[in-house]
């Protein structure tokens, strides 16, 4: 991925579940960053409320309790 423009990086990411940019935080340390930063979320929140897609979101819970999510799928409530 270093080879790689950022934006297209940031393009990629962006299409993926979130529940594999979740998984995919342990990869590597410049991933992790890329995936927690504000430009991906942004990004990746505005390709989401696209109609096609079904909504979701994950929390993570706070310090010191590391490593529990919490998965909301909000096309299982009308």
């Amino acid at each position: 991925m270093e080879r790689l423009p950022r934006d297209v990086v940031l393009d990629i990411l962006s299409r993926l579940p979130v529940t594999t940019l979740a998984q995919s935080k342990s990869v590597c340390r410049s991933w992790r960053s890329i995936i927690q930063g504000s430009v991906l979320v942004d990004k990746h929140l505005l390709r989401m409320s696209e109609p096609e897609n079904d909504p979701c979101i994950i929390f993570q819970s706070p310090p010191p309790i590391l490593d529990h999510y919490y998965f909301v799928d909000f096309a299982a409530y009308s």
